[in-house]
């Protein structure tokens, strides 16, 4: 009989440990209010609630996270969250991409743990259950957008990267790989150089390593990759305005960034005289310009997003180009993420434990 009744409390032990085990509590269905919730407040609710610490605020994308009427409402950009299907949740799309993504959430501070994205993906492919938590009053349906990936006439998965980087695909069409030799000369110019997209002869070219190195006469370097550079980082470099010459020659430009350089106003205006007509995305960080390169900057009429941060722009400039570009993301106020780092040399930020 000892021996029955010890084998007995063996077996209930090693069910009660079971019970208390990782898989055992994966089983269970996910707690919204108690485990989801507090990750999107922590992370998300800064640009996507319709306030944030007691202030008023637009949310980013047209994107509402504090009501559960407004997540399942989406944004600008589709659904944030499919019930059963994570794949085409942008949601769980956005927070799984590499931390070095452009697309990734939150776009500063740290990015969510892999634990913490598994956690989200189980939530929804469960289906979306979010119990008795409502959150803000909200619209009770959802309304369809236009790359909504449930009323889409050809089924796809749905990834954040698609309309980003659609614009390069299309500069990319006809235009053949760049020169090996001329790729080589730049990179023993010390810059790193990389494809805009994976298998595409659009380049990004970025100065990483011996910025200081790197002057006005540096970039004449470029000429005879001049149409295919799409992305160019002149960080921390030592060009002035006298750049702006070669860098009016770029046709398939789409992203400047000239933060903490010498560039001023006479710089911008050169620029402007012949803009790069794809450009979206400026970084002025840290630079002389003042409330004279406003007008310059509403010529580079297809811009999405300049960064203003630190330089002499006042805030009557910043919202006459505002007015003048609606278009536009004026950024002037916030300090900005650190430049990307290679992949092999370590992640813009880091996952949390």
């Amino acid at each position: 009989m000892r021996r029955v009744w010890l084998c007995g409390l063996g077996v209930l032990a090693f069910g009660l440990a079971l019970s208390l085990s990782p898989r055992a509590r994966a089983a269970e269905p996910v707690d919204f209010a108690m485990e989801v919730l507090p990750l999107l407040e922590e992370r998300c609710f800064k640009c996507h609630a319709a306030s944030f610490r007691g202030r008023k605020k637009k949310p980013k994308g047209g994107l509402r996270l504090d009501g559960s009427g407004w997540i399942l409402r989406g944004g600008n950009g589709g659904r944030a969250v499919v019930s059963r299907k994570p794949e085409v949740s942008l949601l769980h799309a956005r927070i799984s991409l590499p931390d070095s993504h452009d697309d990734v959430m939150p776009p500063d501070g740290d990015v969510f743990a892999k634990a913490e994205i598994d956690l989200i993906e189980r939530w929804v492919r469960e289906g979306a259950n979010f119990g008795s938590w409502k959150g803000a009053d909200g619209p009770k349906t959802v309304v369809p957008t236009k790359t909504d990936p449930e009323t889409a006439t050809t089924p796809r998965k749905v990834t954040p990267s698609i309309d980003r980087y659609a614009i390069y695909r299309q500069l990319a069409q006809d235009l053949k790989p760049a020169s090996m030799g001329a790729l080589k000369a730049l990179r023993a110019a010390g810059a790193r150089v990389t494809s805009v997209v994976p298998g595409s002869p659009l380049l990004r070219v970025e100065f990483m390593q011996d910025a200081a190195m790197v002057t006005d006469a540096t970039l004449k370097i470029l000429t005879p990759l001049r149409k295919h550079i799409g992305m160019l980082s002149l960080d921390s470099t030592k060009i002035t305005d006298n750049a702006a010459t070669i860098l009016g020659t770029l046709p398939h430009l789409v992203r400047l960034d000239l933060q903490r350089t010498k560039i001023t106003d006479k710089g911008i205006e050169a620029l402007a005289k012949t803009p790069p007509r794809h450009l979206r995305r400026l970084n002025l960080y840290g630079t002389g310009v003042t409330d004279q390169s406003v007008a310059a900057m509403t010529r580079f009429t297809g811009l999405r997003r300049v960064f203003l941060w630190k330089t002499k722009v006042s805030s009557a400039g910043v919202q006459q180009l505002r007015s003048m570009l609606p278009q536009c993301e004026v950024s002037a106020q916030r300090i900005l993420p650190t430049p990307e780092q290679p992949s092999e040399n370590g992640n813009r930020r880091r996952r949390r434990n």
